[in-house]
């Protein structure tokens, strides 16, 4: 059956229908709606947390790898038409009430189920890796965007898992120093998870402060005037954080913080999947290279960029920063990382094992950008 998918799987036929495949980016947040139904078929809460965890990370995993690669590119003609419509800008708007049902939805489980605390832990893990696919990677693809209503939209995002700062500093730090070693969430060759982690949420949250009170200064206004942006993600945050107070008593909040700081890890996991060892070089006249597309791993997993609006196509993203999910292109050229982010995620949580599959990528995608040096 899958080899008879991927026979049909020609570029007409992804064209045709990957418009409407884009709904399936609400898979995770369905995953989280059915956890009481899970519950009462398994009789188990433990068995039920522990299936949404099989979802993600095997199951999902399996389709998206017998589903296969899609190396399909839109024509500039299509390019131009998808970049206006409003179905796939409206697919994101969508993305802020589904957020806000699945972290509602989760609260309203562990009181309902009267969770033990290793439970609730689990619970709100799960509901985080929920919250970074849906919230997460959909406020990556607003706040990119011109629109005043999507930089909203992606700050609100971002306020849900308290990581309002991302919303600054991955415009106007991240993509300025991708790549180099001014960017800490860009991991270094033979840098473990868990020494990039630390440094990277540290910076993500600081160096925001910082651009924000520099943009400001440069106005003649103090960092902490009210058009400080970072006050109102952040105040939103502990908004949410006094609604779950108030729905679920200091359990609640816990909850909410949980949830946020497993999302947070997420992020800056894949962060550490997206750029890991590579590096742009200096020029001779100082200064570092323009960001090429093998700055940056790519992945062409049909199922994997459907749910995460094709965040995996990565290196057209940071070639193109403002694109939209629909018009990035792949990189076929381009080394490729091996699997779809759910497994690369987990992979890279086991340092021997990431090394010994990403260290050979790397000099490959060396080999590759000495190549193009050389044309």
């Amino acid at each position: 059956m899958f080899r008879l998918f991927k026979e049909r799987k020609a570029p007409n036929f992804l064209i045709q229908y990957k418009k409407i495949a884009y709904v399936f980016s609400l898979i995770p947040a369905m995953v989280i709606f059915l956890l009481p139904h899970f519950t009462q078929w398994l009789n188990s809460v433990n068995l039920a947390i522990i299936t949404g965890f099989i979802i993600f990370f095997v199951l999902i995993p399996l389709a998206d790898y017998f589903i296969g690669r899609d190396q399909t590119n839109p024509t500039p003609e299509q390019a131009s038409v998808w970049a206006e419509e409003k179905f796939y800008r409206y697919l994101t708007y969508l993305m802020i009430p589904a957020q806000m049902a699945v972290i509602f939805t989760g609260g309203q489980y562990f009181i309902e189920h009267d969770l033990t605390s290793g439970q609730l832990i689990g619970l709100s893990i799960l509901i985080g890796v929920v919250t970074a696919t849906l919230g997460i990677t959909t406020g990556h693809e607003l706040v990119h965007k011109t629109t005043k209503l999507e930089q909203i939209l992606g700050g609100i995002l971002y306020s849900t898992v308290c990581y309002g700062g991302f919303k600054v500093e991955h415009v106007r730090g991240h993509h300025v120093n991708v790549s180099t070693e001014k960017d800490p969430s860009s991991a270094e060759y033979n840098q473990t998870l868990y020494h990039f982690l630390p440094r990277a949420m540290r910076h993500n949250t600081l160096a925001a402060f910082r651009l924000e009170a520099s943009r400001l200064k440069a106005k003649g206004l103090s960092a902490w005037h009210y058009r400080n942006e970072l006050l109102y993600w952040y105040g939103l945050s502990v908004v949410w954080f006094s609604i779950c107070c108030v729905l679920w008593g200091l359990q609640g909040g816990v909850y909410f913080l949980l949830q946020a700081f497993a999302a947070a890890v997420v992020l800056e996991t894949i962060n550490y999947v997206e750029h890991y060892g590579l590096r742009r070089k200096l020029q001779e006249e100082g200064g570092f290279e323009k960001v090429m597309p093998h700055h940056s791993w790519n992945n062409d997993y049909l199922l994997s960029n459907l749910l995460l609006f094709q965040l995996q196509r990565h290196a057209d993203h940071h070639y193109r920063a403002a694109k939209r999910y629909q018009v990035l292109i792949n990189h076929a050229a381009l080394p490729q990382l091996p699997l779809g982010y759910p497994i690369m995620l987990l992979m890279a949580f086991v340092p021997p094992l990431w090394f010994w599959v990403m260290n050979p990528r790397v000099e490959q995608m060396e080999a590759y950008a000495a190549s193009l040096q050389s044309s």
